[in-house]
């Protein structure tokens, strides 16, 4: 199911991140791998999602599995 969750972040990560690219970020696809996410990125996706979903992020939960696509991110919120 599609939430708000996932339009935010995918709006806000397309527009920050992947506004060059041809077609639109999909909920499953991996962000990491094809580069839309770098080091720096994912900081600034973590200010996002502290301030727009008021969640603080432990360094410990900055972990491949949790930002490999807009669903497995969502599914984290959803866990905190």
């Amino acid at each position: 199911m599609i939430t708000e969750t996932h339009n935010a972040l995918q709006e806000f990560i397309q527009t920050r991140f992947a506004s060059g690219m041809a077609q639109t970020i999909g909920f499953e696809d991996d962000l990491l791998m094809s580069g839309v996410l770098d080091s720096l990125n994912v900081m600034s996706l973590l200010a996002f999602m502290q301030q727009r979903f008021d969640v603080k992020v432990p360094a410990e939960d900055v972990i491949y599995e949790h930002f490999v696509t807009i669903n497995a991110i969502v599914n984290y919120l959803e866990s905190r």
